[in-house]
């Protein structure tokens, strides 16, 4: 039988947490990074691991700042795909 309920990322698309390639191109390890801002380590290694179900602006703002970047450098948006059984 087909699944008829759609999740969310299937209906909407998601987002994604990448602060892993900026911090390399900085070279900034989460130890560093995690002094620097002051958020707890365990904090940015859910930023680091894309674990995060929800986001905090004041976090995103201290890491965007410490690592030099924009927070569209950092979070990405998947947009879901489109089938032809979608509706307009």
């Amino acid at each position: 039988m087909m699944n008829l309920i759609k999740s969310e990322k299937e209906l909407y698309g998601s987002f994604k947490v990448d602060i892993k390639s900026v911090m390399k191109m900085e070279n900034i390890s989460r130890t560093k990074l995690s002094k620097v801002t002051g958020i707890k380590y365990d904090i940015i290694n859910k930023y680091y691991n894309d674990r995060c179900k929800q986001v905090d602006l004041g976090t995103l703002a201290k890491i965007c700042c410490v690592l030099k970047c924009n927070v569209q450098d950092i979070i990405i948006y998947e947009a879901k795909l489109v089938s032809e059984s979608d509706e307009i």
